[in-house]
Order: structure tokens, then C-alpha cells, then sequence
């Protein structure tokens, strides 16, 4: 009997040797694809424009809501302050969008929140396959080992790289429905402004309210604040969404 678990010991380290060594092999991979047009990266101008901005500055982080939804100049026209629209993707969470921005914030800055509202569940909050992705382009190794779900993230990584693959294959030239390149100098997505709208009523939320989660998002707001950053907190636009006809 002995025996017998110590064989399935033995087996289950080498299905995990191997399985994780598939795993890296995928990830390094991703990490050396170009990032040309990709969605997310659009991190690393958004990133440099905060850090080359001087204060006093409005900054926004949230989700896909601030990439779309702001029109950043007249902000700027209005309030004589430069902005800059952190906004991208939900998936990446709450919890990183504010420990990437809150190094760069000094007093007289203002830091306006608007967060989906998934965002105060714990799956969201901390990230979903979005922050995974964006951590393996910004090659952040430590976080992405302490945040990535081991058992389902592949499934998707391993499909992305298939899709990657036959581009490469084919030649067939082959861009994300989102495009890095259309964001404008202040981090305002501008590739849907030439269509046509229409209003369509939002999905009914699923997600459900997490206290820890509410409670780390107000220390860390208390945490910013006391650096002499004004602090808004703004609910998205919820009742009606833009559906884009192409």
C-alpha cells in the first residue's frame, strides 16, 4: 500500500514538472510576441504619460468605461488641468490599477476612481485573465507567479498562441478588435468615434459585493489621500451602453 501512494506521489510530481514546464514554455513565448497592436499594451504609453506629466494632474483609473468613455481634452479645456485616462480593462483589477498608479501621485494630483462595479467582488478585484496577460508583456515575473490561476489560465493562453501560430503561418495580417494604436496622447481610446451609436439596455450584474474587498479599496484610498491627493469615487454609467454599428 506504501508502495502504491509513493508511486502516485511520484507520478503527480512529474504530471506538475511537466505541466508547469509547458506552462513556462507558453509564457515565454507570449512574453516575445509583438505587441504592436495589442489592446492591453497600451498600458506602457499610459504608464509613461503619467510619469511624464507634472502635477497637478487629474488622473482616472477604472475599467473599459474611461478607456471608452472619456473625452480627455475637454476635460483639460475645462478644468485647465491635464488628464490622464488610465482606463483599459476591467479583468485587470481594481487592486493592481491602484498600486500602479499611487507611486506616481503626488500632492495636488487628483485621483478620480470610477470602477465597474464587478469590481467589488473578489474575483474581479484582483484580477482576472487580463492582469495575467498584461503582467507577462510588462514581463512582471514575482506578480504574475502570485497572481495567475494555474489550472484555467493556460487553457487560454495555449489557445492564443494556436491563433498566433496560423497568423504566422498564413501571413495573413491580423489585428485585435481593439487597437493599441488608436488611443489618443492622453490614454483616450478614439478608434470608435467615427461610427454610428445606438443605446442598448446594460446586463443585469452578477457579480456579488465582497466587504474585504470594500474595505481594502477605502484603506487605500485613505493611504492616497494622506499623501495630499484629493480622492473622487464615481459610479460608471450603468443604465444604457453604446452599441457601435460598423
Amino acid at each position: 500500500m506504501k508502495k502504491f501512494v509513493l508511486f502516485l506521489i511520484k507520478c503527480g510530481c512529474v504530471f506538475a514538472l511537466i505541466y508547469a514546464s509547458f506552462i513556462t514554455s507558453f509564457i515565454v513565448l507570449s512574453s516575445n510576441k509583438s505587441l504592436e497592436h495589442s489592446y492591453l499594451a497600451s498600458d506602457f504609453e499610459k504608464l509613461n504619460r503619467l510619469s511624464e506629466t507634472s502635477s497637478p494632474r487629474i488622473v482616472f483609473i477604472g475599467g473599459s468605461n474611461l478607456a471608452f468613455g472619456l473625452h480627455s481634452s475637454l476635460i483639460k479645456d475645462s478644468l485647465n488641468i491635464e488628464p490622464v485616462n488610465m482606463g483599459i480593462h476591467a479583468g485587470i483589477g481594481l487592486n493592481y490599477m491602484l498600486k500602479e498608479v499611487t507611486p506616481y501621485l503626488t500632492e495636488k494630483d487628483i485621483l478620480v476612481i470610477v470602477p465597474e462595479y464587478e469590481q467589488f467582488s473578489k474575483k474581479v478585484y484582483y484580477g482576472e485573465e487580463a492582469l495575467s496577460d498584461l503582467l507577462i508583456m510588462k514581463k512582471e515575473w514575482k506578480k504574475l507567479i502570485l497572481q495567475l490561476n494555474w489550472f484555467t489560465y493556460p487553457r487560454n493562453l495555449f489557445s492564443v498562441l494556436i491563433s498566433d501560430l496560423i497568423h504566422d503561418i498564413t501571413h495573413k495580417e491580423m489585428h485585435e478588435t481593439y487597437d493599441r494604436t488608436k488611443f489618443n496622447k492622453y490614454g483616450d481610446y478614439i478608434g470608435h468615434w467615427m461610427f454610428n451609436h445606438h443605446a442598448i439596455l446594460s446586463e443585469t450584474i452578477s457579480a456579488s459585493l465582497c466587504s474585504k474587498v470594500v474595505e481594502d479599496i477605502r484603506q487605500n484610498i485613505i493611504q492616497i489621500k494622506d499623501k495630499g491627493i484629493t480622492v473622487y469615487l464615481f459610479p460608471p454609467p450603468r443604465a444604457i451602453v453604446k452599441k457601435i454599428i460598423f
